[in-house]
C-alpha cells in the first residue's frame, strides 16, 4: 500500500534535491516562510522565487524508507539579477504575501506575490524600474530616476510622488500617509497650503489658499479631475455660496464685494460689486433677495447683480433702511 503526505520544509538536507530539480546553482531560504526560497539558475545566472513541498511515498513494506518527491511552484520567474527580501525581512507584511525588491540590468523595482495562490500573476501591473531604491518603512521607498528623487508605494504598487526632488532630504516624508488623499492631490494641483470644504452644499465645492500669494479661490471638484474654477484665486477671504444662492461675498483688504454664483451664471459668473464695503446683510423682500451694505459707517441698498447703489448711505443700522422698492433683476441680460 502506498501512503503519502505533503510537508513544507527548509532543511539544508533537501538543498541538493531542490537544486537538481530546478537546475539551480544557489539557494537561499526566506527567513519568514520556511517553504519559500529564491534560487539562482546555472543556465542564465538569474534568480527566481519558488514555493516547495515534499511528498513522502510509503511502500507496502513499512520498513523501507519513503520515497521523497519535490514539488515546486514558480512564484517569480528566474529573470532577475537579484531578489531581495532577506536583507529587509520587514518587507514581509503578512503570511500570504511577499513584497520583493528586484534588480535587472542595473535597475531596480518591486514585485508582489501571493505565496499560496498558484494562479497569481505578478505581472498584472507595469513594472517600473528605477536607478536607486531605498526602503523607508513598511509601505514606502525613496526612488531615484534621472537624478531626481520621489516616493514609491510598493504595497499599492504605484509611484506616489513622481521623481522631482534633487535630494532625498527634500522629500516630505511627514506627509506621506496623507499624500494620496483627495485633498492632498488638490493641494499639489493648485499649489495650495490650505483647503476648506463647503460644509453645507456637499457638491464638491471648496476654497483653497495659494502657497505663494496667500490668496483664496473657490473651486468645485466632483470627479477627481482638475478642479473647476468658480472664483479666481485673488481674494483675502471668500464666503461659501448659500444653498440655492445667486451670489456670495468676497473680501480684499478688509473690504467686501459680491461675486455671482457659477452654478447660476455659468461662464457669466463674475464680480459684480467692488470690494468697497465694510459689512453686508441679505433681506427677503416679497420673495426677492435684496442686499444691504455698510460703507463709511452707514447703511444703504446695493443691486447685487449690477453693483449700482440704490439708496443713499445715511442709515445708522440696517434696520433703519427704507423698504427696497427698487427692481432687483436676477439675470444679466434682462
Amino acid at each position: 500500500m502506498v501512503m503519502s503526505s505533503f510537508t513544507a520544509f527548509s532543511q539544508e538536507g533537501y538543498n541538493k534535491i531542490i537544486l537538481k530539480e530546478v537546475g539551480g546553482k544557489k539557494i537561499e531560504w526566506d527567513r519568514n516562510n520556511d517553504w519559500i526560497a529564491k534560487i539562482q539558475l546555472k543556465e542564465n545566472k538569474k534568480w527566481g522565487l519558488y514555493r516547495f513541498e515534499i511528498e513522502d511515498f510509503y511502500p507496502d513494506d513499512s520498513s523501507e524508507e519513503p520515497e521523497q518527491i519535490v514539488y515546486k511552484t514558480e512564484l517569480i520567474p528566474p529573470i532577475y539579477d537579484a531578489i531581495s527580501t532577506w536583507e529587509t525581512p520587514d518587507l514581509t507584511l503578512s503570511s500570504s504575501h511577499l513584497y520583493l525588491k528586484v534588480t535587472k540590468d542595473g535597475k531596480h523595482s518591486f514585485l508582489a506575490c501571493d505565496i499560496y495562490d498558484n494562479s497569481f500573476e505578478p505581472y498584472t501591473y507595469d513594472v517600473i524600474y528605477f536607478d536607486e531604491i531605498e526602503i523607508i518603512d513598511k509601505q514606502y521607498a525613496a526612488i531615484r530616476s534621472a537624478k531626481l528623487w520621489g516616493v514609491y508605494d510598493w504595497v499599492s504598487v504605484k509611484v506616489l510622488i513622481e521623481p522631482e526632488f534633487k535630494t532625498k532630504e527634500e522629500i516630505p516624508f511627514e506627509e506621506l500617509d496623507d499624500w494620496d488623499s483627495p485633498n492632498q492631490k488638490i493641494k499639489r494641483l493648485l499649489n495650495a497650503d490650505e483647503i476648506i470644504n463647503d460644509p453645507n452644499n456637499g457638491d464638491g465645492t471648496f476654497i483653497a489658499k495659494n502657497k505663494d500669494t496667500q490668496k483664496w479661490g473657490m473651486y468645485q471638484n466632483l470627479y477627481g479631475d482638475e478642479p473647476f474654477v468658480m472664483i479666481p484665486c485673488e481674494y483675502d477671504e471668500i464666503n461659501f455660496i448659500p444653498f440655492n444662492g445667486a451670489f456670495t461675498t468676497v473680501i480684499k483688504e478688509d473690504k467686501i464685494g459680491v461675486y455671482l454664483s457659477a452654478w447660476s451664471y455659468n461662464e457669466e459668473a463674475k464680480q459684480t460689486v467692488d470690494c468697497l464695503y465694510d459689512d453686508y446683510q441679505r433681506f427677503n423682500a416679497d420673495g426677492v433677495t435684496k442686499l444691504a451694505m455698510k460703507k463709511n459707517g452707514k447703511w444703504g441698498w446695493v443691486d447685487w447683480l449690477t453693483g449700482e447703489e440704490k439708496s443713499q448711505f445715511i442709515y445708522e443700522t440696517s434696520k433703519e433702511l427704507p423698504y427696497p422698492y427698487y427692481q432687483q433683476k436676477s439675470w444679466l441680460d434682462e
